[in-house]
Protein backbone atom coordinates (compact mmCIF):
# COMPACT_ATOMS: atom_id res chain seq x y z
CA UNK A 1 0.00 0.00 0.00
CA UNK A 2 2.41 2.64 1.21
CA UNK A 3 5.38 1.77 -0.94
CA UNK A 4 3.35 2.30 -4.13
CA UNK A 5 2.37 5.80 -3.03
CA UNK A 6 5.89 6.59 -1.90
CA UNK A 7 7.63 5.36 -5.02
CA UNK A 8 6.00 7.90 -7.30
CA UNK A 9 5.83 10.80 -4.85
CA UNK A 10 9.29 10.53 -3.33
CA UNK A 11 11.45 8.87 -6.01
CA UNK A 12 14.31 8.14 -5.65
CA UNK A 13 14.46 8.47 -1.85
CA UNK A 14 14.89 4.78 -1.12
CA UNK A 15 15.99 5.28 2.51
CA UNK A 16 12.73 7.13 3.20
CA UNK A 17 10.35 4.70 1.56
CA UNK A 18 11.96 1.26 1.87
CA UNK A 19 11.21 1.08 5.58
CA UNK A 20 7.46 0.95 4.86
CA UNK A 21 7.75 -1.98 2.47
CA UNK A 22 9.87 -3.84 5.01
CA UNK A 23 7.40 -3.03 7.78
CA UNK A 24 4.47 -4.36 5.73
CA UNK A 25 6.32 -7.58 4.88
CA UNK A 26 7.47 -8.30 8.44
CA UNK A 27 4.03 -7.43 9.84
CA UNK A 28 2.55 -10.06 7.55
CA UNK A 29 5.11 -12.65 8.61
CA UNK A 30 4.50 -11.92 12.30
CA UNK A 31 0.73 -11.95 11.85
CA UNK A 32 0.14 -8.51 13.36
CA UNK A 33 -3.41 -7.25 13.69
CA UNK A 34 -4.70 -3.97 12.24
CA UNK A 35 -3.89 -1.87 15.32
CA UNK A 36 -0.37 -3.26 15.53
CA UNK A 37 0.22 -2.60 11.83
CA UNK A 38 -1.00 0.98 12.25
CA UNK A 39 1.40 1.44 15.15
CA UNK A 40 4.11 -0.18 13.04
CA UNK A 41 3.67 2.40 10.30
CA UNK A 42 3.76 5.15 12.90
CA UNK A 43 6.99 3.78 14.34
CA UNK A 44 8.45 3.38 10.85
CA UNK A 45 7.95 7.07 10.08
CA UNK A 46 10.38 7.85 12.89
CA UNK A 47 12.93 5.38 11.51
CA UNK A 48 12.79 6.67 7.96
CA UNK A 49 15.47 9.01 6.67
CA UNK A 50 18.39 9.74 4.39
CA UNK A 51 19.66 12.35 1.94
CA UNK A 52 21.00 12.28 -1.60
CA UNK A 53 24.21 14.11 -0.80
CA UNK A 54 26.08 10.88 -1.60
CA UNK A 55 25.69 11.76 -5.28
CA UNK A 56 28.21 14.56 -4.74
CA UNK A 57 30.75 12.25 -3.13
CA UNK A 58 30.88 9.38 -0.66
CA UNK A 59 28.51 7.26 -2.71
CA UNK A 60 29.43 4.06 -0.87
CA UNK A 61 26.86 5.04 1.78
CA UNK A 62 24.18 4.26 -0.84
CA UNK A 63 24.76 0.57 -0.15
CA UNK A 64 23.48 1.13 3.38
CA UNK A 65 20.06 2.42 2.31
CA UNK A 66 18.31 -0.81 1.35
CA UNK A 67 19.76 -2.80 4.23
CA UNK A 68 19.03 -0.11 6.80
CA UNK A 69 15.46 0.25 5.50
CA UNK A 70 14.92 -3.49 5.91
CA UNK A 71 16.45 -3.36 9.39
CA UNK A 72 14.29 -0.40 10.43
CA UNK A 73 11.11 -1.95 9.07
CA UNK A 74 11.83 -5.12 11.01
CA UNK A 75 12.46 -3.16 14.21
CA UNK A 76 9.23 -1.19 13.72
CA UNK A 77 7.19 -4.38 13.30
CA UNK A 78 8.74 -6.05 16.34
CA UNK A 79 8.18 -2.98 18.50
CA UNK A 80 4.55 -2.84 17.37
CA UNK A 81 4.17 -6.52 18.23
CA UNK A 82 5.44 -5.74 21.75
CA UNK A 83 2.79 -3.08 22.19
CA UNK A 84 4.69 0.11 21.38
CA UNK A 85 2.31 2.82 20.26
CA UNK A 86 2.69 5.55 17.67
CA UNK A 87 0.55 8.39 16.30
CA UNK A 88 -2.42 7.48 14.14
CA UNK A 89 -2.55 8.74 10.57
CA UNK A 90 1.24 8.94 10.63
CA UNK A 91 1.39 8.94 6.83
CA UNK A 92 -1.50 11.12 5.72
CA UNK A 93 -2.19 13.26 8.79
CA UNK A 94 -1.01 16.80 9.46
CA UNK A 95 2.73 16.80 10.23
CA UNK A 96 2.82 13.17 9.13
CA UNK A 97 5.19 11.60 6.61
CA UNK A 98 3.54 12.97 3.47
CA UNK A 99 3.17 16.45 5.00
CA UNK A 100 6.76 16.76 6.11
CA UNK A 101 8.13 15.42 2.82
CA UNK A 102 6.34 17.94 0.63
CA UNK A 103 3.18 16.08 -0.38
CA UNK A 104 0.39 17.87 1.47
CA UNK A 105 -2.36 15.42 0.40
CA UNK A 106 -2.07 11.64 0.68
CA UNK A 107 -5.21 9.58 0.09
CA UNK A 108 -4.45 6.20 1.68
CA UNK A 109 -8.10 5.17 1.30
CA UNK A 110 -7.49 4.68 -2.41
CA UNK A 111 -5.69 1.48 -1.47
CA UNK A 112 -8.31 -0.09 0.76
CA UNK A 113 -9.65 -2.37 -1.97
CA UNK A 114 -7.66 -5.35 -3.19
CA UNK A 115 -5.65 -4.32 -6.27
CA UNK A 116 -6.42 -5.77 -9.66
CA UNK A 117 -2.76 -5.71 -10.56
CA UNK A 118 0.43 -5.86 -8.51
CA UNK A 119 3.00 -3.10 -8.63
CA UNK A 120 5.79 -5.68 -8.51
CA UNK A 121 5.03 -6.20 -12.21
CA UNK A 122 6.08 -2.58 -12.78
CA UNK A 123 9.41 -2.82 -10.99
CA UNK A 124 12.42 -1.91 -13.10
CA UNK A 125 15.12 -4.57 -13.24
CA UNK A 126 18.46 -2.80 -13.37
CA UNK A 127 20.35 -3.70 -16.53
CA UNK A 128 23.47 -1.82 -15.42
CA UNK A 129 25.19 -1.50 -12.00
CA UNK A 130 24.80 2.27 -11.78
CA UNK A 131 22.19 4.98 -11.25
CA UNK A 132 19.08 3.97 -13.21
CA UNK A 133 18.55 7.55 -14.43
CA UNK A 134 21.69 7.06 -16.56
CA UNK A 135 20.51 3.95 -18.39
CA UNK A 136 18.93 5.73 -21.36
CA UNK A 137 22.14 7.69 -21.96
CA UNK A 138 24.20 4.49 -21.87
CA UNK A 139 21.88 2.76 -24.33
CA UNK A 140 21.84 5.74 -26.67
CA UNK A 141 25.65 5.60 -26.81
CA UNK A 142 25.60 1.83 -27.28
CA UNK A 143 23.17 2.25 -30.18
CA UNK A 144 25.38 4.87 -31.87
CA UNK A 145 28.46 2.66 -31.54
CA UNK A 146 26.58 -0.39 -32.84
CA UNK A 147 25.13 1.44 -35.83
CA UNK A 148 28.19 3.42 -36.89
CA UNK A 149 31.25 1.70 -35.38
CA UNK A 150 32.38 4.93 -33.75
CA UNK A 151 36.12 5.40 -33.11
CA UNK A 152 36.50 6.92 -29.64
CA UNK A 153 39.70 8.72 -30.65
CA UNK A 154 37.79 10.84 -33.18
CA UNK A 155 35.25 12.20 -30.69
CA UNK A 156 35.28 15.98 -30.22
CA UNK A 157 32.26 16.48 -27.94
CA UNK A 158 29.34 14.58 -26.42
CA UNK A 159 26.12 16.39 -25.58
CA UNK A 160 23.61 14.62 -23.35
CA UNK A 161 20.11 16.06 -23.07
CA UNK A 162 18.03 14.55 -20.31
CA UNK A 163 16.40 14.81 -16.91
CA UNK A 164 17.56 16.84 -13.94
CA UNK A 165 18.97 13.87 -12.03
CA UNK A 166 21.32 12.97 -14.87
CA UNK A 167 22.27 16.51 -15.87
CA UNK A 168 22.82 17.87 -12.36
CA UNK A 169 22.93 15.32 -9.54
CA UNK A 170 24.98 12.88 -11.62
CA UNK A 171 27.11 15.51 -13.36
CA UNK A 172 27.98 18.07 -10.67
CA UNK A 173 30.54 18.88 -9.36
CA UNK A 174 32.23 18.32 -12.70
CA UNK A 175 35.70 17.29 -11.52
CA UNK A 176 34.28 14.69 -9.11
CA UNK A 177 32.10 13.22 -11.85
CA UNK A 178 34.80 13.30 -14.53
CA UNK A 179 37.31 11.59 -12.26
CA UNK A 180 35.29 9.72 -9.59
CA UNK A 181 37.48 8.82 -6.58
CA UNK A 182 35.77 5.49 -5.89
CA UNK A 183 33.84 2.81 -7.74
CA UNK A 184 30.71 3.81 -5.81
CA UNK A 185 31.06 7.42 -6.98
CA UNK A 186 31.59 6.19 -10.54
CA UNK A 187 28.15 4.55 -10.48
CA UNK A 188 26.57 7.98 -10.02
CA UNK A 189 28.56 9.80 -12.70
CA UNK A 190 27.04 10.52 -16.10
CA UNK A 191 30.36 11.58 -17.69
CA UNK A 192 32.12 8.46 -16.42
CA UNK A 193 29.54 5.89 -17.57
CA UNK A 194 29.33 7.55 -20.98
CA UNK A 195 33.13 7.46 -21.30
CA UNK A 196 33.21 3.87 -20.03
CA UNK A 197 30.64 2.80 -22.62
CA UNK A 198 32.66 4.38 -25.41
CA UNK A 199 36.02 3.09 -24.16
CA UNK A 200 35.15 -0.41 -22.95
CA UNK A 201 31.99 -1.14 -24.92
CA UNK A 202 29.84 -1.81 -21.85
CA UNK A 203 29.04 -0.84 -18.28
CA UNK A 204 29.01 -3.81 -15.91
CA UNK A 205 30.53 -5.11 -12.68
CA UNK A 206 33.75 -6.00 -14.46
CA UNK A 207 34.33 -2.66 -16.23
CA UNK A 208 33.63 -0.43 -13.21
CA UNK A 209 36.84 -1.09 -11.33
CA UNK A 210 39.88 0.58 -9.80
CA UNK A 211 41.73 0.56 -13.12
CA UNK A 212 39.01 2.27 -15.17
CA UNK A 213 38.32 5.05 -12.65
CA UNK A 214 42.03 5.91 -12.80
CA UNK A 215 42.42 5.52 -16.56
CA UNK A 216 43.44 8.92 -17.94
CA UNK A 217 42.17 8.04 -21.42
CA UNK A 218 38.67 7.39 -20.02
CA UNK A 219 38.87 10.58 -17.97
CA UNK A 220 39.67 12.60 -21.09
CA UNK A 221 36.60 11.19 -22.85
CA UNK A 222 34.52 12.01 -19.76
CA UNK A 223 35.66 15.63 -19.98
CA UNK A 224 34.02 15.90 -23.39
CA UNK A 225 30.56 15.14 -21.96
CA UNK A 226 28.29 18.21 -21.82
CA UNK A 227 25.09 17.43 -19.86
CA UNK A 228 22.02 19.65 -19.82
CA UNK A 229 18.40 19.45 -18.71
CA UNK A 230 15.84 19.15 -21.48
CA UNK A 231 12.51 20.50 -20.09
CA UNK A 232 10.41 18.24 -22.33
CA UNK A 233 12.34 15.13 -21.31
CA UNK A 234 12.38 16.15 -17.64
CA UNK A 235 8.58 16.37 -17.64
CA UNK A 236 8.46 12.65 -18.46
CA UNK A 237 10.15 11.81 -15.14
CA UNK A 238 9.54 9.74 -13.02
CA UNK A 239 7.44 7.64 -15.42
CA UNK A 240 10.44 7.64 -17.73
CA UNK A 241 14.07 8.78 -17.62
CA UNK A 242 14.72 9.61 -21.29
CA UNK A 243 17.91 10.90 -22.87
CA UNK A 244 19.14 12.26 -26.18
CA UNK A 245 22.83 11.82 -26.92
CA UNK A 246 24.61 13.81 -29.62
CA UNK A 247 28.20 12.92 -30.48
CA UNK A 248 30.42 15.02 -32.68
CA UNK A 249 33.28 12.98 -34.12
CA UNK A 250 35.73 14.17 -36.78
CA UNK A 251 33.51 15.49 -39.59
CA UNK A 252 30.41 13.51 -38.59
CA UNK A 253 27.62 13.95 -36.04
CA UNK A 254 25.49 11.23 -34.47
CA UNK A 255 22.25 11.47 -32.53
CA UNK A 256 20.19 8.88 -30.66
CA UNK A 257 17.20 9.10 -28.33
CA UNK A 258 16.08 6.49 -25.77
CA UNK A 259 12.92 6.98 -23.72
CA UNK A 260 12.60 3.62 -21.98
CA UNK A 261 15.82 1.82 -21.16
CA UNK A 262 16.13 -1.94 -21.01
CA UNK A 263 14.61 -3.29 -17.80
CA UNK A 264 11.74 -0.79 -17.52
CA UNK A 265 8.15 -2.11 -17.66
CA UNK A 266 7.85 -0.60 -21.15
CA UNK A 267 11.04 -2.35 -22.30
CA UNK A 268 11.43 -5.35 -19.98
CA UNK A 269 14.39 -7.68 -19.81
CA UNK A 270 13.65 -11.18 -21.02
CA UNK A 271 13.81 -14.12 -18.65
CA UNK A 272 17.11 -15.16 -20.23
CA UNK A 273 18.54 -11.66 -19.71
CA UNK A 274 17.50 -11.63 -16.05
CA UNK A 275 19.01 -15.07 -15.49
CA UNK A 276 22.20 -14.00 -17.26
CA UNK A 277 22.45 -10.95 -15.00
CA UNK A 278 21.88 -13.06 -11.87
CA UNK A 279 24.62 -15.47 -12.89
CA UNK A 280 27.03 -12.64 -13.69
CA UNK A 281 26.39 -11.02 -10.30
CA UNK A 282 26.77 -14.39 -8.58
CA UNK A 283 30.09 -15.04 -10.29
CA UNK A 284 31.31 -11.56 -9.36
CA UNK A 285 30.51 -12.26 -5.70
CA UNK A 286 32.02 -15.76 -5.80
CA UNK A 287 28.65 -17.52 -5.36
CA UNK A 288 28.91 -20.95 -6.99
CA UNK A 289 25.32 -22.19 -6.67
CA UNK A 290 23.63 -19.83 -9.12
CA UNK A 291 22.50 -22.62 -11.46
CA UNK A 292 20.78 -24.47 -8.62
CA UNK A 293 19.00 -21.33 -7.42
CA UNK A 294 17.84 -20.52 -10.98
CA UNK A 295 16.49 -24.04 -11.40
CA UNK A 296 14.41 -23.70 -8.24
CA UNK A 297 13.22 -20.16 -8.96
CA UNK A 298 11.96 -21.10 -12.42
CA UNK A 299 9.56 -23.54 -10.78
CA UNK A 300 8.85 -21.61 -7.60
CA UNK A 301 5.09 -21.93 -8.14
CA UNK A 302 5.43 -25.70 -7.87
CA UNK A 303 7.64 -25.90 -4.77
CA UNK A 304 6.15 -27.48 -1.66
CA UNK A 305 8.06 -25.07 0.57
CA UNK A 306 9.76 -21.81 -0.31
CA UNK A 307 12.44 -22.73 2.25
CA UNK A 308 13.88 -25.14 -0.32
CA UNK A 309 15.64 -22.18 -1.89
CA UNK A 310 17.38 -21.17 1.32
CA UNK A 311 19.44 -24.30 1.57
CA UNK A 312 21.52 -22.85 -1.28
CA UNK A 313 21.81 -19.31 0.00
CA UNK A 314 21.70 -19.62 3.78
Amino acid sequence: MVTEVSVWVFIPLQPHCGVFGALAAVSSVLGLDAKQVENGFGIATSLSGGVQRYMQGGASIKHLHAGWSAHSGTIAAKLAALGYEAPKESLEGEYGFCYTHGQRACDVHAFESFPETFETLNVQVKAYPCCSELFSSIEAVESIVKKYGLDVDTIRKIRVHGINTAANLCSVPKELKVRPPTQSDARFSLPFVIALTLSCGKVDLQTINEDTIRDNAIVEVARKVEPNVDPDLDRMFPRAAPAIVEIGAADRAFRERVDYAKGTPENPMSEDEVISKFKACSAFMGFSRADSVVELLTRIDRLDKISEIFRFIG
